[in-house]
């Protein structure tokens, strides 16, 4: 961030923010895909660079160059706008929503899941590995013989599937899609999660936490044992 602080500083010394800067500046602050919090202590910072430098003289110089550096950070603060949408059980919608990201999948789909035994979302993952999306699957061992467990048909059907082997439990009940896409909560994927249990998934689009879980998600498949 400092990085960027001293870009707008530079810039304002003559004050003009040209063409060249903001490209130079804008692109910085992609690469660092700031969330919006950072994009206002930058807003704040810029706005003191501005009361430092600004006179009678300068007046209508600092007010242009403040509005163009504002509008800089409106434009990122507008692409990193997270998305988020939340679901419950008893009743379909956790399912459903689901079941329609995985369809939507285009190159990888990362499940890492307790249990899997609703027939309707296994159905789509074979439909996903069969439409060469890459899918692979985290699940753990005590539910892995239990009745309507899906895990040995999903791993029949070609689909890569590590298990947690150890005393302790791979409890987390996450997917990504294409990892841009998360969706976690509480919710088993089972019928008792969307018949009978008080569970919920949110489905969002932040890319800071989509990384987060896709880190998690990669070291624990080196981790884990093959099915």
């Amino acid at each position: 961030m400092n990085t960027i602080l001293t870009l707008f500083e530079n810039s304002i010394a003559d004050e003009i923010l040209g063409s060249f800067e903001r490209k130079e500046i804008k692109a910085k602050l992609q690469d660092k895909n700031l969330a919006k919090r950072e994009l206002d202590f930058i807003r704040s910072q810029i706005f003191d660079l501005s009361l430092k430098k600004i006179n009678s003289e300068n007046y209508s110089n600092i007010v242009n160059w403040l509005e163009e550096a504002n509008k800089i950070l409106n434009s990122l603060e507008k692409q990193t706008t997270t998305e988020i949408e939340s679901y419950f059980s008893p009743g379909s919608e956790c399912k459903q929503n689901i079941i329609k990201h995985i369809s939507q999948a285009q190159k990888t789909l990362d499940v890492c899941v307790f249990t899997i035994s609703d027939n309707e979302i296994s159905k789509k993952l074979i439909e996903a590995h069969k439409r060469k999306v890459s899918v692979k699957i985290i699940s753990d061992n005590e539910k892995l013989y239990d009745q309507g467990s899906d895990i040995d048909e999903l791993a029949k059907s070609g689909i890569k599937i590590k298990i947690d082997n150890t005393s302790h439990h791979m409890h987390h009940k996450f997917a990504l899609i294409d990892g841009t896409t998360l969706i976690t909560g509480s919710y088993n994927w089972t019928r008792s999660a969307e018949l009978y249990n008080h569970e919920n998934i949110i489905v969002l689009k932040e890319p800071k936490v989509c990384k987060a879980f896709q880190d998690e998600f990669d070291s624990l498949w080196k981790e884990m044992s093959d099915f």
